[in-house]
């Protein structure tokens, strides 16, 4: 049947290739992967040079779906810090409790896909992540590695009277 009207041609195209994969699955499968193995080096080229032309589109939206699971996460955990309450979801951070952090992103990367992994891992309830605002999560950070407040404190006035020292010297 034709149509005039584009839209309605095109909608009637998507109909008849559908019903057509549907009955004919297999073939359409096998005939795919024939084409592929003949044109493989013109369909790698064909599909570098489109993601080369379209790289700001990529970047984008790989930015947008990012930012999507981002807010999905910090809304499955609460929306605020869990150490002192901070609820601006710019510096919420999705902290890793058993600070296995570094072993997630080595072997996921820190991509769409780490986030897209953390959120069903949270929905299925998972106890791996909290969020927490940047100052306290550099906080645990620091104490982890075995620096306190307190010791910074005291290298610091010794680095003082040494610079004092130096200044009297001279």
């Amino acid at each position: 049947m034709v149509y005039k009207d584009k839209e309605k041609r095109k909608r009637y195209g998507r109909e008849q290739s559908r019903k057509y994969y549907k009955l004919h699955k297999d073939k359409v499968l096998k005939y795919h992967k024939k084409y592929y193995a003949e044109n493989r080096e013109k369909i790698i080229k064909k599909s570098r040079l489109w993601a080369y032309e379209n790289r700001g589109r990529n970047l984008r939206n790989s930015k947008m779906y990012r930012m999507r699971y981002r807010k999905k996460i910090q809304n499955l955990l609460g929306n605020k810090c869990i150490v002192c309450g901070e609820n601006d979801w710019r510096i919420l951070e999705i902290d890793h409790v058993n600070n296995d952090g570094y072993k997630e992103r080595k072997e996921i990367g820190c991509s769409y896909t780490a986030y897209r992994r953390i959120y069903n891992d949270i929905k299925v309830g998972s106890k791996r992540y909290q969020l927490l605002c940047s100052n306290c999560n550099m906080r645990k950070k620091m104490e982890r590695m075995g620096f306190k407040y307190k010791d910074i404190e005291k290298d610091m006035k010794e680095v003082e009277l040494s610079y004092e020292k130096r200044i009297n010297i001279s």
